[in-house]
């Protein structure tokens, strides 16, 4: 399981347990690996619904075994993954999907050094940056804000994911 995951599963987990209805959408169509993760098959996904004449959801959300919590998975490797976000095929599966679901998470691949995160960020209500601590460079966060504002994506802020705590030697509060 790559480490990006770490924020878009608790987040649909913990959702989906507090009673709400959760989809979440394997969007890395260069490298799928949520379907790992719930031990689903991956051929079929994203990408064949985009690509095929298909209309409705139907067969295409799959049961995680967590309650409230279906997941779609990217599927086989398209020709242009950008330009698949980018289609209005994908635009109308997005309305769709906001009918199937209080919460709908994309979880894509990093905003550098593909266009992917920034062309689906366009038709999102909106983006949280997950920053590793230690591995990702001020550099590539400062550009990664850029490119997801340039793109005219509403960008929430930034979560520091992978953060080392250190035991302090105790901490205590006195009257």
């Amino acid at each position: 399981l790559r480490h990006r995951h770490r924020l878009a599963l608790p987040t649909a987990v913990v959702v989906a347990q507090g009673g709400k209805s959760v989809i979440l959408v394997d969007a890395d169509l260069r490298r799928s690996s949520l379907h790992r993760y719930f031990s689903l098959p991956g051929k079929e996904g994203l990408t064949n619904v985009l690509m095929q004449d298909k209309q409705g959801l139907d067969g295409c959300l799959q049961e995680t075994g967590v309650e409230n919590l279906r997941v779609l998975t990217s599927g086989p490797l398209p020709p242009d993954p950008a330009d698949l976000l980018g289609s209005k095929k994908m635009q109308h599966f997005i309305d769709a999907l906001k009918y199937e679901a209080d919460l709908v998470i994309f979880d894509t691949p990093p905003a550098l050094p593909v266009s992917d995160a920034a062309v689906l960020a366009l038709e999102t209500d909106a983006v949280l940056l997950v920053v590793d601590a230690g591995r990702t460079r001020r550099g590539a966060v400062r550009s990664s804000m850029e490119e997801l504002h340039r793109a005219g994506a509403n960008v929430l802020g930034a979560v520091l994911n992978r953060v080392a705590f250190k035991q302090s030697k105790g901490y205590y509060y006195r009257e």
